[in-house]
């Protein structure tokens, strides 16, 4: 019996180490470092979160309110997720200056982070000038790392700090941002570069301040992850772009030197292989250009080429004082794929077309092919093969899918999306689709006429008493 119930004991530890539990960032420590065991509250306990718990940073759990935890060399830190929140008007600093923060428990389909949860003026700032970050999960589609939504946050990266997601958001609706410097880096599994362009082109995404290029490449840097990356200033051609074969000139912007004032001298790279030891395939084009930003290079034919620059900035020319720059590439062409966008998405009704605007970019080197395409075969186009047709929708079919598709004769084709939603008939698509229901409560009647109909319904309930008698239970 004695062994037994040994058994179940283990049986029962076992399982309760394996129940998710909330763990909650207090600060009542002697410092603010993670590993801290005095700065978390577990139930009635005091421990660092570990891989099975949901993790809460919270102002109005702090003590003293204000400072959240500092993660540095030497903590490995583990949650299931993690949710940074903040009151009204309150501020929330975390720090990572190296170590590890890891986002992941086994079998679990809701790991995140989010730096920003809730409704809220208040702010959340993440400086993270070290250490890796990586947000993972089984089964599912989260493992993302989330910086705003209903209040500000501030992500930002420095020095070799790294983040390894399957998919990053970022608030557009609120003052949120993320910015890179110096090496950091955020890979995220998966083509995702849509999604990136999209906060570059929303200045939600940026590089050094905002005064430099965020660079965005898939299944270059590295294969099968999308990889971001900021430098300062202009750089151009950009990480993976293509150019048309020939002379290419290449534009950079030169870092700060340590003394202000000082030059700084560049060295420029170039070749078809990345490796300085074979100048056969990779050459010194400009040895200590004195505060150089261009220089042209003789990209002759179709393939892959590589060009960093390297700089001086310490106030002297000696070898021992390069600071190694950013390996870019870009591909050489004969004829640049072209671009698509379908333009944005529209409010219609049955039987009333849309003029469609899809922006096409190409440099007409070849013949180009386009294609409108719907996920509805009631959707009909006046032509299918222009860039601009209209198209219309013979009942409220709700939101239908169109796809543009352009294709030349040298490169793969490139597709966008709109979607037009139909409605029954204007008015439905005035109250419904637009929202002007909400915006015209006198329009009782939802006609989309303000007239006597409405005023009639006003007066056939005139004096109606709805005040209750007694308590009712809640509807």
């Amino acid at each position: 019996m004695k062994k037994w119930m040994n058994l179940l004991l283990i049986a029962v530890l076992t399982l309760a180490g394996s129940a998710y539990s909330a763990s909650y960032w207090n600060d009542a420590g002697s410092n603010s470092l993670w590993s801290n065991p005095d700065n978390w509250t577990l139930d009635s306990s005091y421990r660092p979160p570990v891989h099975s718990d949901t993790t809460f940073i919270r102002y109005s759990d702090m003590v003293a309110g204000g400072q959240g935890p500092i993660i540095q060399d030497g903590i490995d830190a583990t949650v299931r997720n993690l949710s940074v929140e903040v009151g009204s008007g309150d501020l929330i600093e975390l720090t990572m200056t190296g170590g590890t923060l890891t986002i992941y428990s086994p079998g679990a389909t809701n790991c995140y982070f989010r730096f920003g949860a809730g409704t809220s003026s208040g702010k959340a700032v993440f400086n993270m000038s070290g250490g890796v970050l990586t947000v993972n999960q089984d089964n599912g589609a989260n493992g993302y790392v989330r910086v705003g939504y209903g209040y500000t946050a501030e992500m930002h990266m420095s020095n070799d700090a790294t983040v390894y997601a399957l998919s990053l958001l970022i608030a557009v609706d609120t003052d949120s941002f993320v910015d890179l410097r110096d090496n950091a880096q955020i890979i995220l599994a998966g083509d995702k570069r849509s999604a990136m362009q999209g906060y570059i082109g929303a200045g939600t995404l940026t590089a050094w301040g905002g005064s430099g290029t965020v660079l965005v490449d898939y299944d270059v840097t590295n294969p099968g992850f999308t990889t971001i990356r900021g430098v300062p200033g202009i750089v151009s051609p950009g990480m993976g772009e293509y150019v048309v074969a020939g002379d290419v000139e290449l534009n950079w912007t030169n870092y700060e030197p340590n003394m202000p004032g000082d030059d700084v001298y560049v060295d420029v790279w170039f070749g078809t292989d990345p490796n300085k030891l074979n100048p056969a395939t990779y050459e010194k084009v400009v040895t200590l250009g004195q505060n150089m930003t261009s220089t042209t290079v003789q990209a002759p034919v179709e393939g892959t080429y590589y060009w960093q620059v390297d700089s001086y900035i310490y106030g002297t020319t000696e070898p021992s004082s390069v600071t190694e720059g950013f390996v870019y590439l870009f591909y050489a062409v004969e004829d640049l794929p072209p671009s698509v966008s379908g333009g944005p998405d529209m409010i219609t009704w049955a039987d009333e077309p849309v003029s469609l605007s899809a922006v096409i970019d190409d440099d007409g080197a070849s013949d180009l092919t386009i294609l409108w395409e719907a996920d509805d075969p009631n959707a009909v186009f006046s032509d299918p093969s222009i860039a601009n047709p209209t198209v219309s929708v013979d009942y409220p079919a709700g939101a239908v899918s169109l796809t543009v598709t352009v294709q030349d004769e040298s490169n793969p084709s490139v597709s966008d999306a709109v979607v037009i939603n139909v409605y029954a008939d204007a008015c439905q698509a005035a109250r419904i689709g637009a929202g002007q229901a909400a915006l015209n409560p006198e329009d009782l009647t939802g006609d989309c006429i303000i007239d006597l109909n409405d005023f009639a319904a006003i007066a056939a309930k005139w004096l109606e008493e709805y005040a209750l008698t007694a308590p009712i239970p809640v509807p």
